[in-house]
């Protein structure tokens, strides 16, 4: 009913129009939490997500995520 989740995220710009960024990598997004299952169906979800985007000026953003995840 527990798990263990970990991953990383790269978004790449192959069009690079005014309003985003002019580099090939854009930002890097990496999660690690916990998922525990509520029932055959759904599932809740937390952990820490780290955002960093790659721009003129650099943003790094620290999230703390809870999730409530419903399968149709």
């Amino acid at each position: 009913p527990l798990s263990f989740i970990l991953s990383d995220e790269l978004f790449f710009n192959l069009n690079h129009p005014n309003w985003v960024s002019y580099l090939t990598l854009s930002q890097n997004r990496m999660f690690i939490g916990l998922d525990v299952n509520l029932s055959k169906k759904s599932s809740f979800e937390f952990g820490y997500l780290n955002q960093y985007q790659f721009n003129k000026v650099d943003q790094m953003s620290n999230v703390i995520v809870f999730e409530v995840l419903t399968k149709i």
